[in-house]
């Protein structure tokens, strides 16, 4: 059975990282002192259903609390998790949102040699038809009326895939890049396969204004900062930070998994696309190829789970704001 390590901040300072009757007639100051010195709380839970032993390590902090602590402070706290997870043999690590979050913490952990440490990144990825198809529900559009962008640096196998795999569905597909040759060769063998043609281009102003998603592939921000897009566009975001103001579209930077396995209320972690990753991982703990894309999904899926929410800039995407789309979408008529 699988190990996983989760390390997630308690919602209050109650919240089991003292627990005993002492603690409530110890005061504030002395408790937040002692919740810094005490060895990590830890537990063990088994989870059946998933076919995974998940082991979850209580940091020392609320997250409001781990915003207002010192770089050095958190560093420390950070080595004693390093040492509960080296005596407990954990190999697979997922760190909650607010702690992956966190500048110092975040970096702490991702750079652990003995451990792989699951982001949920290539599940993203993984997950993108599902993500549109998901889109295309909320929007109540079909997918073949979709006018689909890409932004991209420079193709991989990955996003080479995922090109192919949008392009079965849809009708409209432009590629915004400043390494045209390297993706015209794609775009090439796509319309030979499936008769679509992909405009590929490096004009920040034509290229994208007209499609009502985007996918950002580009780790250069200036580039989704400049071009010119339809200010609704629904962008799904695996590049750098999206940090223009003029757009009254949604941007989607993660996904939150639902599944029936299990309460994601009592494990709210569970529904993170980190977790889901680390569950679907192969043995030697290596991260998700593409090529194994089918048979990584149906795993996930035979567990419960479904991509069901989305995570913007500034955290859970309201599904209601898809409607305020529909009608400014179907007026543009670009669907």
């Amino acid at each position: 059975m699988k190990t996983i390590g989760v390390i997630y901040c308690p919602r209050e300072t109650n919240e089991a990282v003292l627990n005993n009757r002492l603690h409530d007639i110890i005061p504030t100051a002395l408790r937040k002192l002692l919740l810094k010195r005490l060895p990590p709380v830890w537990k063990s839970i088994s989870m059946e259903k998933l076919g995974v032993e998940v082991v979850t390590i209580q940091y020392p902090l609320t997250a409001d609390m781990l915003g207002r602590t010192s770089e050095i402070s958190i560093q420390k706290m950070c080595a004693k998790m390093k040492a509960t997870l080296q005596k407990l043999r954990i190999q697979r690590l997922v760190l909650e949102e607010c702690i992956a979050d966190n500048k110092t913490a975040g970096t702490y952990f991702r750079s652990l040699e003995s451990i792989r440490y699951f982001d949920g990144k290539k599940l993203f990825v993984l997950c993108f038809e599902d993500i549109i198809l998901l889109i295309c529900k909320l929007l109540k559009i079909g997918m073949s009326t979709l006018r689909v962008g890409i932004i991209s640096d420079l193709p991989d196998d990955n996003q080479a895939c995922i090109i192919r795999r949008i392009a079965r569905e849809i009708r409209f597909l432009s590629i915004l890049t400043i390494n045209q040759d390297s993706f015209t060769s794609i775009a090439d063998s796509i319309y030979e396969d499936m008769g679509l043609v992909i405009q590929v281009n490096n004009n920040i102003y034509n290229t994208l204004n007209d499609c009502n998603i985007v996918i950002n592939f580009s780790c250069d921000s200036r580039v989704i900062d400049h071009c010119k897009l339809y200010d609704r566009t629904v962008i799904i975001n695996y590049g750098g930070d999206i940090r223009r103001r003029d757009l009254k579209g949604i941007v989607i930077n993660d996904i939150i998994m639902h599944t029936s396995s299990i309460s994601l209320k009592q494990y709210p972690w569970a529904g993170q696309s980190g977790f889901c990753e680390a569950l679907i991982a192969d043995e030697s703990g290596e991260n998700i190829l593409m090529k194994h894309d089918s048979d990584c999904l149906e795993t996930l899926k035979k567990m419960g789970y479904t991509a069901a929410e989305f995570i913007g800039r500034n955290g859970k995407v309201d599904m209601s704001e898809f409607k305020n789309l529909i009608r400014d979408y179907k007026h543009r008529k670009i669907v």
